[in-house]
């Protein structure tokens, strides 16, 4: 099992299974109407977490809610799925239009793969994380960019990256290459999304969107999301309109 990460403003909690005093939760039924099939073009989205905004562990918040649910479309249908949430009870859902990899039919990554995730108690912990530490800011650069180290620390980052290069036998980057070696923890970089709402002013402004949360492939004991598949599962929100949007990548 691995820990799920949820991001704030140069803040990292982990979200593990165990019982705490909020009631974070793992899995279960959809918790808005708006999120079930007939309300998603015939599309099921899976309910991965469900977190209570009143913890003050949480590293974010959102105007109107207490319940900050995150969903995803395993169905090959598609790829990705965005949501703006109105109200703890309510949400608008987008999916992308010009995204030419997807199923025409209904499909899973397993046979057996389970409509419903079992439901399981949540709990976070603080994770460590200093963005003028070297170690850290290039461990979480993918999240949180590098912009907080010093002129000496980027020069020992770029020579860390040229010795790995001539390590592995690639060729050193030049120039802003440099920044696309700089992807950790996501194994392909940075999303370069814009915000999926129609009506948001970064609809079509590229990279306009904040890491939310990162989930592993096997985010509670026993259970992997994707079939057995290595995939991060990856939730970014507008900073204009909360609206969230969730991709994954391949390892």
């Amino acid at each position: 099992m691995s820990a799920s990460h949820l991001f704030g403003d140069q803040t990292i909690v982990d979200a593990l299974a165990g019982t705490g005093e909020f009631a974070h939760t793992f899995g279960g039924e959809p918790d808005r109407d708006d999120a079930r099939p007939d309300c998603t073009h015939g599309i099921r989205l899976h309910l991965l977490y469900r977190f209570d905004l009143t913890d003050p562990l949480v590293p974010i918040a959102v105007p109107g809610l207490k319940w900050l649910p995150l969903y995803y479309v395993f169905d090959f249908r598609a790829n990705e799925v965005g949501y703006t949430l109105h109200s703890d009870a309510s949400m608008t859902t987008y999916f992308p239009t010009d995204d030419e990899n997807v199923s025409s039919d209904e499909s899973w990554p397993s046979d057996d793969f389970p409509m419903v995730f079992p439901s399981h108690s949540i709990e976070l912990a603080a994770h460590s994380f200093d963005p003028k530490n070297l170690d850290d800011a290039a461990q979480w650069a993918g999240v949180f960019g590098i912009r907080h180290l010093a002129d000496d620390q980027l020069a020992e980052l770029k020579r860390l990256i040229d010795a790995h290069c001539d390590e592995i036998g690639d060729y050193p980057p030049e120039g802003d290459d440099f920044y696309d070696y700089l992807c950790s923890p996501l194994w392909q970089g940075t999303p370069n999304n814009c915000c999926i709402n129609p009506g948001c002013e970064n609809n079509s402004k590229p990279q306009s969107l904040n890491v939310l949360a990162l989930v592993p492939h096997d985010p509670i004991p026993g259970l992997e999301i994707w079939g057995g598949a290595y995939v991060q599962t990856i939730f970014e929100i507008c900073p204009l309109c909360y609206t969230i949007r969730s991709s994954n990548q391949c390892g």
